[in-house]
């Protein structure tokens, strides 16, 4: 599986190919989208995008 981050002009910015890092380590701003690539012969694990829901809420609390 791939992430990718998107700009709200949908511009390509960047791979978030680093295990170690967290989320604002990448140029991340309101707007921005992260497409979910899955590889040819693999499928996503639960526990993935349950990750990136977690790290998603803590940038974007709920009012």
């Amino acid at each position: 599986m791939e992430l990718e981050l998107y700009g709200v002009d949908d511009k390509f910015y960047s791979k978030l190919d680093q295990e170690d890092a967290l989320l604002g380590s990448y140029p991340v701003d309101d707007g921005c989208r992260i497409h979910v690539r899955t590889l040819p012969g693999t499928l996503p694990r639960p526990t993935i995008h349950l990750a990136i829901q977690q790290a998603l809420a803590g940038l974007c609390p709920q009012s």
